[in-house]
């Protein structure tokens, strides 16, 4: 399944002298993810009393050069205090692009600074409201940071962690740009992805409603991964059926989030919520 992935840049003052190598790596990314089936979206954003807090360069599309040209309207201006407006940033990108409800969602986010968490622009956005969102969409995380002082309070280490992304830091590397960016954008195209075979389900009260799933990854067979489930509302009865699919049982109606958890051979983990 081709994935979705959104490109955040940090383009407040601070990433000035760094722009234009984020402008490339973002272009890079952006080739790779087109040549692998996905399509990318551009996302800058700032920080609270800028002119532009975040706003969308391009909706997704499967055009590299379309994308090239937009990553050309970027520029490195503002952000007053060093923490930016990450939060708000991630908010508008999950609230204002046209995912695909079918595809694995990623978001790469390319920084130099920490973020406010609560966030100034919105301040009912917190890292852990962000997170739930990020996670009830299956939208991984995966920071690109340009500098290890970014994460000095860990904040991008727990996101990425919480989202079942990772960071990358480019200062203090072995690899060059070009390795550290095929490294990472591999791992973004080839991460585990498990959804749910509609958005919701339906049936009757004391009857077994299934629960099936899709799933996929090209870094590991399939045949020897795990599904867990977690049914915690409604305290429904619960029957595995087959490793993709379960079946659960209400006693009474309601409404009910469901959430299921694929876990690879090599250990990693994709989920999904409905």
């Amino acid at each position: 399944v081709p994935q979705d992935v959104a490109i955040l840049i940090d383009t407040t003052g601070s990433m000035s002298g760094a722009i234009s190598a984020a402008q490339d790596t973002a272009v890079s990314a952006a080739n790779t993810i087109s040549a692998a089936g996905g399509r990318v979206a551009l996302v800058e954003y700032k920080d609270a009393g800028d002119s532009i807090v975040a706003q969308t360069a391009t909706d997704f599309t499967t055009d590299a050069a379309a994308f090239a040209a937009a990553t050309e309207t970027l520029s490195a201006y503002g952000g007053g205090d060093s923490p930016e407006a990450v939060l708000y940033a991630l908010n508008h990108t999950l609230d204002n692009l046209s995912w695909t409800p079918s595809a694995p969602h990623a978001i790469i986010l390319i920084t130099d600074e920490t973020f406010h968490d609560p966030d100034v622009a919105d301040p009912t956005l917190t890292a852990a409201s962000v997170t739930a969102d990020l996670n009830a969409s299956n939208t991984q995380v995966f920071p690109l940071l340009t500098s290890s002082f970014a994460d000095g309070e860990g904040q991008y280490t727990a996101l990425a962690a919480a989202t079942g992304g990772f960071v990358t830091t480019l200062d203090g590397s072995a690899e060059t740009i070009d390795e550290i960016l095929e490294r990472l954008i591999g791992e973004v195209v080839s991460r585990p992805w498990v959804k749910f075979t509609e958005e919701s389900y339906s049936g009757v009260v004391g009857e077994a409603i299934a629960l099936p799933t899709t799933s996929g990854a090209d870094c590991a067979p399939l045949d020897v991964a795990t599904w867990s489930w977690t049914l915690v509302e409604g305290d429904p009865d619960v029957a595995p059926g087959a490793d993709d699919e379960a079946s659960a049982t209400w006693g009474a109606p309601g409404t009910y989030a469901v959430t299921v958890t694929l876990t690879t051979v090599d250990g990693q983990t994709a989920t999904a919520t409905t």
